[in-house]
Formats: structure tokens, sequence, C-alpha cells
């Protein structure tokens, strides 16, 4: 093989130096995933030396990446500016406020639990940290550069240095929580809106309210000191001291919830949210976002552009983002799916996505040079953007739509199954790798799967008490059946896939044989009403869960009588749970991050260990070693050693992850995001007999 040549190497080492940027958030709190990380997003790049540099990575214990999984450098995302942060361990801290210093070289951040930090755009690294009581809800930069104001929960609006983060004192108070705070490009003085329904104009130097609209706005300075708000029902620019109006813009926009003004001054923009169904699908309830364009002289129609996708989790319809390039070229907007859009401005046309977030995006902002978009969600975290690059980006292994709820692989780890939230279904092939082939399932949302030992016949359950059995090498159903008491929240089947059994959220029980399709067991109901993390044996006769309260169940059906026990309890919620094949031991999750390994026999705990920030979403054993994976709010996916009560190894994905499950050999990991992200991740374990081979790259 002939040596590199220079500009050969020169592409290789910014291929490296950019997977551990994107990486950075990740490595700064474990450095034992370098190698993996590095896998994951180098997977798709084919230069010979990033072969060689993959071949070497042999950290053991670790789980390492059989798909291209993660985003990888050369694409639109610059990795994650601030990662999670959880409140007490248990929820994510909700980032609603973000802007940039007048450089464009550090942000300000502005969290739900009252915490405010300025962190520098190159590195990430944290220049101050302040916290108050009451939530932070917006910021704003003081043009000139010295100060930043924030809004809060309680109506406190309230001065920072943006040096040092010192606290320079309250300017005024709202009624109710503060929406929007904009300072004017041109004098001291600053506009608010309130959920008290009220636009207030403020003199920053004298500390004093000087005026105020009825209305809840938004708001936005013009680039000439006027400002433009929606005040009873009506988009218009006022005198910013005097707040008389000076023009009408629109009548119809009482329902904007975000609104920018272009540079030049000759756009002014609006985002609204909407939901509900469209006449090409009835039958899907589908999120909207709509961006308006105005010309405020009104020599020129107003335009609208709509972006339209499947609704998916819990959104706030009644807030919004919306900011403009330097260049008035762009808007970039959030949506609710947590996809970030970016507009062009020249005319009505579709947004394109940069995919991240995994709820939605709360606040935007664009740098000075016009490069970079830094954006903030409820899911905690503060991303940058490349909009150079944001027509571009690299394939990633996704399930063909929505949220993965429900992962199921087979004993020898050579093939899994991926169920998701709108409906669809795929199999994968991961020994020879291949991507995922949907299976044509087309039904309301899927939360269950499992599949046969030899991987040729698969089982799947969700909503409206839905079941049916598949054969994995045609794609094709076999037979479908419902089911009384709710939707399907657990689902097995025998070795050969012969029989297949199904467990409503209320308890009911049937099973059923997928080769005549005949039910072989009337449905059969708990004593007592299962709770939270539904988790069922191989032959569904023993049945954890767990409570609000944080205690955990077995019930018990292989007698006549149901028998329900209680076998310990959480601090918190219990989140997730899972059992062994044999129903001897059981492993559950809380909203607090923590698990705990369960004696199903004996009904007490083995071991207790804090596995997450933030809650538990996924769990899962291996059924022939002593080996278990969890997920959780934190993105990451954790291996366990069960006889040792120890951590073997993690890896970070990109997103939430919501569905996890190994192989019984313990060999091979899949995992679902909430993004929609599937990880095959192969366990390099020295527990394991002979270790295991190395992953060869993805075709």
């Amino acid at each position: 093989m002939s040596p590199p040549q220079p500009a050969e190497q020169r592409r290789e080492l910014e291929s490296i130096a950019g997977a551990i940027e994107l990486s950075a958030h990740v490595l700064v709190r474990d450095p034992s995933q370098l190698g993996s990380q590095l896998l994951g997003r180098l997977l798709g790049h084919p230069e010979p030396g990033l072969a060689r540099l993959r071949a070497a990575i042999v950290e053991r214990p670790v789980l390492l990446p059989l798909l291209p999984g993660l985003d990888a450098p050369g694409g639109p995302s610059l990795g994650v500016l601030a990662p999670p942060r959880t409140a007490g361990g248990s929820a994510t801290v909700v980032v609603p406020a973000l802007t940039l210093a007048p450089d464009g070289r550090s942000a300000v951040v502005g969290y739900e639990d009252g915490q405010i930090s300025a962190i520098m755009l190159d590195g990430g690294l944290p220049l101050w940290s302040r916290s108050y009581d009451p939530g932070v809800v917006c910021v704003a930069a003081d043009p000139a550069g010295g100060t930043i104001v924030s809004g809060a929960s309680d109506g406190t609006i309230r001065m920072l240095d943006l040096a040092d983060g010192d606290d320079l004192g309250v300017v005024g108070r709202h009624d109710d929580s503060v929406l929007r705070v904009a300072l004017s490009p041109t004098a001291h003085l600053m506009a608010s809106c309130s959920q008290d329904m009220t636009v207030r104009m403020w003199d920053l130097a004298g500390r004093a309210e000087i005026g105020r609209l009825p209305g809840p706005g938004p708001i936005a300075f013009g680039p000439d000191g006027l400002l433009f708000a929606v005040a009873d029902g009506e988009l218009a620019s006022w005198d910013a001291r005097s707040l008389t109006r000076k023009a009408s813009v629109a009548e119809g926009a009482r329902h904007a919830l975000a609104l920018a003004v272009t540079p030049d001054a000759r756009r002014v923009l609006t985002v609204e949210h909407e939901a509900g169904e469209t006449a090409d699908r009835p039958d899907r309830e589908l999120n909207r976002v709509v961006l308006t364009v105005y010309d405020p002289s009104g020599r020129e129609a107003a335009w609208r552009s709509t972006d339209v996708a499947p609704a998916t989790g819990m959104y706030q319809f009644s807030w919004a983002t919306l900011a403009v390039s330097p260049d008035g070229s762009l808007a970039v907007t959030g949506s609710l799916t947590g996809d970030v859009l970016v507009w062009e401005l020249d005319g009505p046309g579709p947004a394109v996505h940069l995919s991240g977030h995994t709820t939605q995006a709360l606040t935007t902002c664009v740098t000075p040079d016009a490069q970079r978009v830094l954006t903030a969600g409820r899911d905690g975290t503060v991303r940058q953007w490349d909009l150079s690059r944001r027509a571009g980006g690299r394939h990633v292994s996704r399930h063909p739509a929505g949220e993965v709820d429900g992962v199921a692989v087979t004993e020898g780890g050579h093939r899994a199954v991926t169920v998701a939230s709108d409906g669809s279904a795929a199999r994968w092939d991961l020994r020879p790798l291949t991507g995922g082939v949907p299976l044509p399932q087309a039904t309301s949302p899927l939360w269950a799967v499992a599949v046969s030992s030899d991987g040729r016949r698969a089982v799947i359950g969700g909503s409206n008490g839905q079941i049916s059995a598949w054969d994995l090498d045609t794609c094709e159903a076999l037979y479908s059946w419902t089911m009384p008491g709710g939707h399907v929240q657990v689902v097995g089947c025998s070795a050969d896939g012969s029989e297949v059994w199904g467990m409503t959220t209320d308890g009911t029980r049937a099973r059923f044989d997928a080769t005549t399709g005949a039910l072989l067991e009337a449905p059969v109901a708990l004593d007592g009403t299962p709770l939270f993390g539904l988790a069922a044996s191989a032959d569904g006769r023993r049945i954890l869960s767990g409570s609000p309260a944080g205690e955990v169940f077995l019930d018990d059906l292989s007698g006549s009588n149901p028998r329900r026990s209680s076998v310990g309890r959480h601090d918190a919620r219990v989140s997730r749970a899972a059992i062994t094949p044999d129903g001897r031991l059981g492993l559950t999750g809380s909203a607090n991050g923590e698990i705990t390994l369960w004696d199903l026999d004996k009904l007490g705990p083995r071991f207790v260990a804090r596995a997450h920030e933030g809650a538990v979403t996924a769990l899962a054993f291996a059924s022939a070693v002593p080996l278990a994976v969890t997920g959780g709010w934190d993105h990451a996916v954790v291996l366990w050693d069960l006889l040792g009560e120890r951590r073997l190894a993690t890896f970070t994905g990109e997103g939430r992850i919501i569905a996890v499950d190994l192989s019984a050999d313990g060999s091979v990991c899949v995992a679902g995001e909430q993004t929609g992200r599937v990880h095959a991740l192969l366990a390099g374990m020295t527990l394991l007999p002979g270790g295991m081979p190395r992953p060869e790259p993805a075709r």
C-alpha cells in the first residue's frame, strides 16, 4: 500500500478533528468513550487512514457501533454547546432562553430553574454562571455590548453585566411571567411582553416603565429603533418612546407567537403553530409551523410558507422562536418536533430541516457573520449548526419514520426488529450488516416487539389492542388480532415463533397460534391494575410493574388465582421494568436515574446503582449471561455486569434512548432513539469466552 499523500492525510485529520468536536460534550465527561464516539462518527468515511483507525480501537469493555448512527463530520451539526442538566437527578432542565453577545463569540443561556450561564462558542468554555429563584424565560443582549437583560417566570426583569455576570439590579416587574424582552439598537430602551397581556416599554437608565400597550406581543425592534408588536390583535409599528402607532402591518396576526424584522427593515416575519389533520392524511394528527412574511410598506403582498410534520410527543403550542440572518436572506425557526427549520426568504419554499433536538426547539439565534445558528430546546441542550452546510449532512441509520419505541434482538444478535410511534416497523440484518427493511405496517402507534430465537418470526403490539405476527424472511404479516383492555404494552413468542402472546396496559393477557391464527388462551386480566413499566417473563406468567410512588410489584399468574406481591421500592416514580425470561430476576428504573436488580423469588433487592442523569427510559437483560443494558434521558446506553454489580461500558447517542435490547449472549445491543436513530452496538467484552470479534465497517 502506498503511503498516504499530504492532502489525504489532511482530510483524514480534519475528519478526526470534526468527530472529536461533535463528541466534545460527551468526552469532557467520559473520556473512555473516545473510541466508540470516533467509530460511530467515522463509519461512513472511506479514507484508508480512518479505516486503520477504526481497526485500532480495541478498548475493552466497550460498546462499539456497527451502524453509523451518530452525526458525522462534514454535516450541518457542529455539536452540543451545552449538554442537558437535570434538576435533582430527575427531569431535564429546559432551556427557554438564549442570546448571543454582540461580538458573536459567546452565548448567554437561561435555564428554567433560574440559572444563567455564559459560554464561549469555540470550545464551549464556561465564562460565568449565576442562579436565581425564579425560572429564566428569556434573555437579550444590549447591542452596545455591555449588559444583558433577563425575564423570569415571576415577572421580574433584571440586568446583568455581560463580562462577568454581576447582578446590576431589577429593571421592573410584570404581573405575570415575562415572555420576551428586546433591546432597542438606537436608544437605551427595552420592550417586554408578558402573560399579563401587556407590552411594556422601559427606560433602562432610569429603571422606569415609560408606557404600555394592550396585548401579549410578540415584539421586535427594527434597525431604526421602531418597535414592532402585536397589540389588540394587530401587528403594527410604534414609536419606542411615545408608543404612538406609526403604521399598521397586518390585522390578522393575533395568533403570532414570534416576531422578527430583517436588518434592512423591508420585511417583518411572524411564526405560528397549528395542529390538525390534512385532506391527504385525515387519519394523522399533524403539526404545522407557519412562517408569514410581510412588507411593512404595503407595496408587496404578504406570503406564507408552511412546514408540516407528524405529531409526536408533547409540545408547548404557546411558544415559538424566530431569528433572521444578518443579511436578511434566511429565517430560522424551531419546530414542534425538535427540528430546526431554515427558510429562504426570496420566496415561498420548503424549509431545510436540521435534526438534532429530541423535543421542541424553543429559541434560536444567528451569529453576526451569518455562518452559525445556535438553538436551545426542551431537551435541555444548546446546539450549534453550520449554515453553509445546511443542505448537506451525512446518512445516519434511522428507523423509516417516527421515534423508536420498541426493539427486539435475536438470540445470536444477527437480526433485530424496531417499531415506532408512527405505526411503522423495520427489520435490521446485523450480520452481515444491511440497512433497515420496512415492514408494511400501517396501524397506529407501536410500542412492543419480540422475535423468535431463529429470527424468522416477530410479534408486534400497539395501540387499541392490536397485535400481529410476522414472517421476517418475507416481511409479510401472518395474522393479526385485537385484544380487549387497552394498548398492547408487552408481547412475547415461543422459541420457534409458533405461539405468540400479548399483554395490554390494564394487565389483560391472551395467547395465539401464529401458524393457524387460532386463539390458544382467552384474555385473562390481572387481579389488580398494573402501573408503570410493565414487563413479563417469557411465558407471560410473571409480571413486574411499578407505581408513581416508587413501589415495585410482582404478579404471579402461574396458578389458578393471580397473586400480587410487593418487591420493594424506589425513591421516585418507576419508569421502566425488565424481567429475565425465567422470571427469577427483575430490573427496574426510576425517574431519578436509579436502577435496582431484584430477586423475584426472595422478593428483595440484590443491588442498587445510579445509572443515568435523568429518567431511566429502557431496560433489557441478556438471557444467557449475567449482563443487562439500560437507556436514559441523558442519551446514554449503559452495559452492566450483574454479577460484579458494576457498570461495564457506556455509549452516548444523539438523543433520548427509548428502547434497548440485548442478544442472549450479550454480544450485540440495539438501541432506539426518540430521534428515530438506531444504534447497533457490539459489546467488546473480555467477560465472554474468547472475547468478541472487531466490528466490520458498515456497508
